[in-house]
């Protein structure tokens, strides 16, 4: 690494760390600490409980402050070097602008990158978990839109859909079954409960397929029991939330609902949210193209200036994400409506880098 490079990095990453600790607390107080104290107040947990809610809670918002992070110390780090003069020092040596970014820029990719580790390989486990914690705390289990699939030799084997549950009442349930990847039987039922052995269906009735996958058969029951190989205390730590799911497993429930006949609604909602969970870690890379050149200003501005621009600069993006997001759900191709803010930005900032560049 070159001496330029090693200078630059050591001015950012300091800022970093800052920036995590500074965004952390702002999200901590905007509302993550509050629905701890009321959970610990309403449901009378111990010391020992609330901090395990508030350690499992930590990863999705530290993965949160990642890009916000990132956009604040290249902002500062840049801006403090252009006040001291040592960006005109470096350009006056023959050192091109667009070069005294690519630390900063390699600096972004790596923080990219480990944000999507960090969602693939903490937060997940640490959100499952902390919906577990507070399902065993509530002594409550309730579960919207829950999709289950047994596996056999690794191949889905067998789909559980219901549309809604209550305790261990599910309605509006579709069971299918799956043999060599084509549908061999269905079974519909208006209720179902849960009795720990089984599955007791009530209502419904039974669809049995061809080979073809043509009907061939209905039979209609007022009762029937069904094994199904998942427990609903598995059910129970249903990964509603997209931020609690791996990207494999989004895939794969995209790809359940799909057999299942989904509502197209719903399945272009999941392919935003799988497309997002790649898209915004990398909105980290955007915004260093960013804050480099905002941050050539004459003045000196300090920390406090330089986090007020960043939640200005945040809030702007969080607003564009969530315009595209909608748009996403039902006129614009998933994935365009995931990365198009990154694209955005990414435009923007090279306009502005070629400006600070003359």
């Amino acid at each position: 690494m070159k001496l330029t490079d090693r200078f630059i990095i050591s001015e950012i990453v300091p800022m970093f760390f800052f920036g995590v600790l500074a965004f952390t607390a702002l999200i901590l107080g905007a509302g993550v600490l509050y629905e701890i104290i009321r959970t610990a107040s309403d449901l009378n947990a111990n010391f020992f409980v609330v901090a395990q809610i508030f350690l499992l809670r930590m990863p999705q918002v530290i993965a949160y402050t990642f890009p916000m992070a990132t956009l604040f110390c290249i902002l500062l780090g840049f801006n403090r070097m252009s006040s001291d003069s040592e960006i005109t020092a470096f350009m006056s040596s023959g050192v091109s602008f667009i070069r005294l970014m690519a630390p900063a820029v390699v600096f972004g990719f790596v923080i990219s990158l480990g944000t999507v580790l960090l969602n693939e390989m903490v937060v997940p486990q640490s959100n499952s978990r902390f919906n577990y914690l507070m399902n065993e705390i509530r002594n409550d289990i309730k579960v919207n839109n829950v999709i289950e699939a047994n596996r056999s030799d690794g191949k889905v084997s067998s789909i559980l859909y219901a549309e809604r549950a209550e305790g261990t009442h599910f309605y509006n349930l579709k069971y299918t079954e799956l043999k060599d990847g084509k549908i061999a039987r269905e079974t519909l039922a208006a209720e179902a409960v849960y009795q720990r052995t089984h599955w007791l269906f009530k209502n419904g009735y039974e669809i049995f397929f061809d080979n073809s996958g043509e009907p061939k058969a209905f039979v209609k029951f007022p009762e029937m029991n069904i094994i199904f190989d998942e427990g609903l205390e598995d059910i129970a730590r249903e990964k509603i939330k997209v931020g609690n799911y791996t990207y494999q497993e989004l895939r794969e429930r995209i790809k359940l609902r799909e057999k299942q006949g989904e509502d197209q609604r719903i399945i272009r909602r999941l392919k935003v949210d799988f497309y997002s969970k790649l898209s915004i870690p990398f909105a980290s890379l955007a915004f260093v193209l960013i804050a480099a050149p905002l941050g050539l200003k004459p003045q000196r501005t300090g920390s406090s200036v330089g986090l007020g621009v960043s939640v200005i600069i945040i809030f702007l993006y969080y607003i564009i994400q969530q315009t595209f997001r909608g748009l996403g759900q039902s006129v614009m191709p998933p994935v365009m409506a995931a990365w198009l803010p990154n694209i955005l930005l990414c435009v923007v900032g090279v306009w502005l880098i070629r400006k600070a560049s003359r």
